[in-house]
């Protein structure tokens, strides 16, 4: 794939509400090791490749990206396990990796505490940086231009997602309910 013809992929997130804690979630398939896709989650060289420049001091991330700086306290960091930390706002990412055999590894991505009116850019954003990762994991590149081709670059999923946030029921326990905007204290979904 050239990374002028780059468009998101069909692995979407989905969305969820337990607790009054809203969010959205992804899971991927690495044909690498734990080891290599927990390097391009920690390692601020490999970070600035696929998500943002980046600086890890001590319990402390800070990630630069186009719409400002994000990241704060490291909350979880577990080696070729689970990182966990604040994000913007009082949300909360984590990343939890699994071995699914030989070379293989599962990417458990959460974001949560997202308010109700960002998690459609939030499903997005995170997709195309998930996309990303896989991209880089595999020797590829992304886009240069991503922000100025953003809208062709994430047309179809942005479609999906408003579907899936229509379909949920604010009556349906776990659904999504649409809601004035509102965040609690983190809890684990």
């Amino acid at each position: 794939m050239s990374p002028n013809n780059f468009t998101l992929s069909h692995k979407d997130g989905t969305f969820f509400h337990k607790d009054d804690i809203f969010g959205v979630h992804f899971e991927r398939i690495f044909d690498h090791p734990v080891s290599r896709v927990w390097e391009a989650l920690t390692t601020p060289e490999q970070l600035a490749q696929w998500l943002a420049p980046t600086i890890i001091r001590g319990k402390a991330i800070s990630l630069q990206l186009t719409g400002g700086t994000m990241g704060g306290k490291i909350l979880q960091w577990k080696k070729n396990s689970l990182l966990e930390y604040e994000w913007h706002e009082g949300s909360i990412v984590r990343w939890e990796l699994l071995t699914e055999g030989p070379g293989r590894c599962r990417l458990v991505f959460t974001h949560s505490n997202v308010l109700e009116s960002q998690l459609h850019g939030a499903a997005t954003g995170w997709h195309y940086h998930l996309d990303g990762i896989g991209l880089i994991l595999d020797g590829k590149q992304l886009p240069d231009n991503a922000v100025a081709i953003w809208e062709n670059i994430s047309k179809d999923a942005a479609a999906r997602y408003k579907i899936a946030l229509q379909k949920f029921d604010p009556q349906t326990p776990g659904s999504f309910a649409t809601q004035s905007p509102r965040r609690v204290a983190h809890r684990r979904p």
